[in-house]
């Protein structure tokens, strides 16, 4: 769900018992974890942060040529 082609971890917001965070996956030896970082109050909140978060991923990717 948040990787794509190039393995580049995508951030989406994920519901939590009191409000939202925003979330990526990471595999590391075959297993896939769900981490879980800033914390929101709103889903709106969590989906614009994600947005930058995913944004800035791929400013970074492309900047230094990692693929």
């Amino acid at each position: 769900m948040s990787e794509d082609k190039n393995k580049t971890p995508l951030y989406y917001p994920r519901k939590m018992r009191t409000g939202w965070c925003v979330a990526h996956e990471v595999t590391a030896a075959g297993v896939t974890i769900e981490r879980y970082g800033i914390k929101c109050r709103t889903y709106t909140e969590a989906f614009n942060r994600a947005e930058v978060m995913n944004r800035e991923q791929l400013a970074e990717t492309k900047g230094t040529g990692v693929q």
